[in-house]
Protein backbone atom coordinates (compact mmCIF):
# COMPACT_ATOMS: atom_id res chain seq x y z
CA UNK A 1 0.00 0.00 0.00
CA UNK A 2 1.36 3.61 -1.05
CA UNK A 3 0.21 6.11 0.01
CA UNK A 4 2.85 9.07 -1.06
CA UNK A 5 1.44 10.83 -3.58
CA UNK A 6 1.92 14.45 -4.34
CA UNK A 7 -1.69 15.74 -5.19
CA UNK A 8 -3.39 13.65 -2.40
CA UNK A 9 -5.11 15.69 0.44
CA UNK A 10 -5.14 14.43 3.60
CA UNK A 11 -8.74 13.25 3.35
CA UNK A 12 -7.67 11.31 0.21
CA UNK A 13 -4.69 9.44 2.57
CA UNK A 14 -7.47 8.63 5.29
CA UNK A 15 -9.43 7.26 2.38
CA UNK A 16 -6.66 4.85 1.38
CA UNK A 17 -5.93 3.77 4.54
CA UNK A 18 -9.38 3.09 4.97
CA UNK A 19 -9.96 0.56 2.56
CA UNK A 20 -7.12 -1.54 3.74
CA UNK A 21 -8.22 -4.42 4.65
CA UNK A 22 -6.39 -7.01 3.64
CA UNK A 23 -5.28 -9.56 6.71
CA UNK A 24 -5.07 -6.46 9.23
CA UNK A 25 -6.38 -6.16 12.01
CA UNK A 26 -6.93 -2.42 11.64
CA UNK A 27 -9.53 -2.13 8.93
CA UNK A 28 -10.82 1.53 9.87
CA UNK A 29 -8.34 4.40 9.42
CA UNK A 30 -9.57 5.69 13.23
CA UNK A 31 -7.53 2.64 14.16
CA UNK A 32 -4.52 4.04 12.70
CA UNK A 33 -3.90 7.90 12.55
CA UNK A 34 -5.55 11.01 13.40
CA UNK A 35 -4.39 14.03 11.73
CA UNK A 36 -4.44 17.59 13.63
CA UNK A 37 -3.04 21.05 13.70
CA UNK A 38 -1.85 21.52 17.13
CA UNK A 39 -1.84 24.67 19.04
CA UNK A 40 1.50 25.61 17.72
CA UNK A 41 0.38 25.40 14.02
CA UNK A 42 1.82 22.23 12.97
CA UNK A 43 0.75 19.34 11.69
CA UNK A 44 0.65 16.58 13.37
CA UNK A 45 0.17 12.71 12.65
CA UNK A 46 -0.51 10.67 15.65
CA UNK A 47 0.26 7.22 14.05
CA UNK A 48 -0.74 3.48 15.91
CA UNK A 49 2.18 1.54 16.96
CA UNK A 50 2.45 -2.13 17.44
CA UNK A 51 6.04 -2.92 16.78
CA UNK A 52 6.82 -4.34 20.19
CA UNK A 53 3.43 -5.56 20.89
CA UNK A 54 3.16 -9.32 20.84
CA UNK A 55 -0.70 -9.06 20.20
CA UNK A 56 -0.40 -8.11 17.03
CA UNK A 57 0.87 -9.57 13.79
CA UNK A 58 4.59 -8.69 12.03
CA UNK A 59 2.49 -7.47 8.97
CA UNK A 60 0.03 -4.93 11.47
CA UNK A 61 3.87 -3.61 12.48
CA UNK A 62 4.98 -3.30 9.00
CA UNK A 63 1.88 -1.52 7.87
CA UNK A 64 1.64 0.78 10.40
CA UNK A 65 5.24 1.34 9.94
CA UNK A 66 4.99 1.93 6.47
CA UNK A 67 2.33 4.50 6.92
CA UNK A 68 4.33 6.33 9.61
CA UNK A 69 7.13 6.76 7.39
CA UNK A 70 5.26 7.98 4.29
CA UNK A 71 3.74 10.68 6.17
CA UNK A 72 6.89 11.77 7.30
CA UNK A 73 8.11 11.72 4.12
CA UNK A 74 5.34 14.27 3.03
CA UNK A 75 6.60 16.53 6.40
CA UNK A 76 4.43 15.74 8.92
CA UNK A 77 5.19 16.17 12.47
CA UNK A 78 4.24 11.72 13.45
CA UNK A 79 4.08 10.97 16.56
CA UNK A 80 3.32 7.18 17.59
CA UNK A 81 1.05 6.02 19.92
CA UNK A 82 0.99 2.76 21.39
CA UNK A 83 -2.36 0.06 21.21
CA UNK A 84 -3.86 -2.26 23.62
CA UNK A 85 -4.61 -6.13 23.29
CA UNK A 86 -6.49 -5.80 20.43
CA UNK A 87 -6.63 -2.76 17.28
CA UNK A 88 -10.01 -1.71 19.13
CA UNK A 89 -7.92 -0.27 21.77
CA UNK A 90 -6.01 2.15 20.27
CA UNK A 91 -5.39 6.15 20.92
CA UNK A 92 -5.77 7.64 17.69
CA UNK A 93 -9.40 7.24 17.87
CA UNK A 94 -9.91 10.66 19.47
CA UNK A 95 -11.78 13.67 18.78
CA UNK A 96 -9.98 17.04 18.26
CA UNK A 97 -11.72 20.40 18.52
CA UNK A 98 -10.60 23.83 18.43
CA UNK A 99 -12.09 25.73 21.52
CA UNK A 100 -12.19 29.57 22.60
CA UNK A 101 -9.53 31.47 20.92
CA UNK A 102 -8.11 28.17 18.78
CA UNK A 103 -7.27 26.25 21.51
CA UNK A 104 -6.80 22.80 20.12
CA UNK A 105 -8.71 19.97 22.81
CA UNK A 106 -7.77 16.47 22.09
CA UNK A 107 -10.36 14.33 23.76
CA UNK A 108 -8.33 10.69 24.46
CA UNK A 109 -9.85 7.70 24.69
CA UNK A 110 -8.91 5.90 28.05
CA UNK A 111 -9.08 1.86 29.01
CA UNK A 112 -7.70 1.87 32.17
CA UNK A 113 -4.52 1.05 31.50
CA UNK A 114 -1.11 2.32 32.02
CA UNK A 115 -0.83 3.23 28.14
CA UNK A 116 -3.23 6.19 28.70
CA UNK A 117 -1.11 7.81 30.50
CA UNK A 118 1.37 7.65 27.78
CA UNK A 119 -1.28 8.95 25.31
CA UNK A 120 -2.40 11.44 27.52
CA UNK A 121 1.53 12.82 27.67
CA UNK A 122 2.43 12.68 23.86
CA UNK A 123 -0.86 14.28 22.72
CA UNK A 124 -0.01 16.80 25.80
CA UNK A 125 3.68 17.33 24.39
CA UNK A 126 2.60 17.53 20.70
CA UNK A 127 0.68 20.62 21.69
CA UNK A 128 -2.87 19.54 22.54
CA UNK A 129 -4.81 20.38 25.46
CA UNK A 130 -5.76 17.05 26.41
CA UNK A 131 -9.51 15.70 28.41
CA UNK A 132 -9.52 12.16 28.83
CA UNK A 133 -12.47 10.46 28.00
CA UNK A 134 -13.25 6.53 29.62
CA UNK A 135 -14.22 4.27 26.91
CA UNK A 136 -13.15 0.76 28.63
CA UNK A 137 -16.70 -0.37 28.71
CA UNK A 138 -17.66 0.31 25.05
CA UNK A 139 -14.10 -1.13 23.84
CA UNK A 140 -14.36 -4.30 25.82
CA UNK A 141 -18.25 -4.75 25.05
CA UNK A 142 -17.43 -6.29 21.63
CA UNK A 143 -13.38 -6.01 20.93
CA UNK A 144 -13.65 -7.83 18.06
CA UNK A 145 -16.41 -5.65 16.27
CA UNK A 146 -16.37 -2.45 18.65
CA UNK A 147 -15.37 0.94 18.37
CA UNK A 148 -13.55 3.70 20.48
CA UNK A 149 -14.49 7.19 21.35
CA UNK A 150 -14.70 8.86 17.23
CA UNK A 151 -16.29 5.46 16.17
CA UNK A 152 -18.88 6.11 18.89
CA UNK A 153 -19.54 9.65 18.31
CA UNK A 154 -19.94 9.67 14.56
CA UNK A 155 -23.25 7.06 14.27
CA UNK A 156 -24.68 10.38 16.63
CA UNK A 157 -27.15 11.94 14.40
Amino acid sequence: LSLVDEKSSPQELASKLQNHRETSAFFHNDMVIKIATNNRGEQVAFITDVENNANFSDEDAQYLARVKRQFEELGYRVVSLPCGDTAVRNYTNSLIFSRGHGRKVAYVPQYGTAQDWIANLKYRANGFEVKRVDVSEIANSAPEKGGSLHCSVSVLD
